[in-house]
């Protein structure tokens, strides 16, 4: 990243110990630890500050350090669990889905500029674009400075680029042929599902490490696959084709049996080859 290479873990974990005082990994941010410390917008203030607190009383050095520690904890940011009906947030998902402030293109983009998840990412990266640099360099010096700026500020890229892509890929699909609203926007869902499934496979090798050398090799795991995404402007990603060409294929067969009344086509595919054969084996006998 940026001139630095980490070949192998001792390598980083070389690398923290000269260039990071007190191992300070609260400062080294992914997407996924970077959009779970969007919170203060959506989480009841005590409830929040009391769990924090606890948390930092037992086993992290700071407020920063406890978010980035909790984001490998989790698939999804937290983030995208926001209920905009109440004060109160769900870490409960799905497999395959994601919370409930993604759960519809209008709690994604309310197009009211103050009530949607969209709205509170970019309010959240924006407070965070005011803060973490001065974070940085009023706790970290020299390369580890460096890697952390480094990583940060590809963050703002990567999440910019990201937003857009979930609003232009949802448009796209919404003025594809055959495809309602909702179909698009289930579509979107399952290729950011697996973007961020994605990132925790990168990040998993952290998930037993102790020490900030741990977390800060999975941040960077995540970074490689960050890039890869941008690489192939998330789309045109070869591992997103396969959802896409499996969304269509369900879309043909549910419109197909809605078509026939419900016929399912493999029965009836099924049911016209045995006619075939009996219609051979009349022909056979006759």
């Amino acid at each position: 990243m940026g001139g630095m290479s980490f070949n192998a873990y001792p390598e980083l974990k070389l690398f923290i110990t000269k260039h990071v005082p007190n191992e300070d990994f609260g400062l080294f941010f992914d997407a996924v630890s970077l959009l779970h410390s969007i919170d203060a917008s959506y989480v009841d203030p005590d409830w929040a500050v009391a769990m924090e607190v606890a948390q930092l009383q037992a086993q992290y050095g700071s407020q920063l350090e406890m978010k980035v520690a909790s984001s490998f904890k989790t698939s999804f940011p937290a983030v995208m669990f926001r209920d905009l009906d109440s004060s109160t947030s769900t870490a409960m998902v799905s497999e395959g889905s994601l919370g409930p402030g993604m759960a519809t293109a209008k709690k994604w983009d309310a197009q009211d500029g103050i009530s949607s998840t969209k709205f509170v990412i970019e309010n959240g990266i924006h407070h965070l674009q005011d803060s973490i640099p001065f974070e940085i360099l009023e706790n970290l010096t020299g390369l580890g400075a460096t890697l952390a700026t480094m990583c940060f500020n590809n963050l703002a890229y990567f999440s910019q680029h990201l937003n857009t892509f979930v609003d232009t890929f949802h448009l796209e699909m919404s003025s594809a042929a055959g495809f309602t609203n909702a179909e698009a926007w289930a579509l979107t869902m399952a290729v950011l599902v697996k973007i961020f499934f994605d990132l925790w496979d990168a990040r998993a090798i952290a998930q037993e490490s102790r020490g900030a050398a741990g977390f800060i090799w999975g941040t960077l795991q995540a970074h490689r696959v960050m890039k890869h995404f941008l690489k192939h402007n998330f789309k045109r990603d070869p591992r997103l084709n396969a959802i896409l060409v499996q969304f269509i294929l369900k879309k043909k067969q549910t419109d197909s049996m809605a078509l026939l009344g419900g016929v399912n086509v493999k029965s009836l595919e099924g049911q016209v080859k045995h006619i075939e054969q009996d219609v051979a084996t009349l022909k056979s006998k006759g």
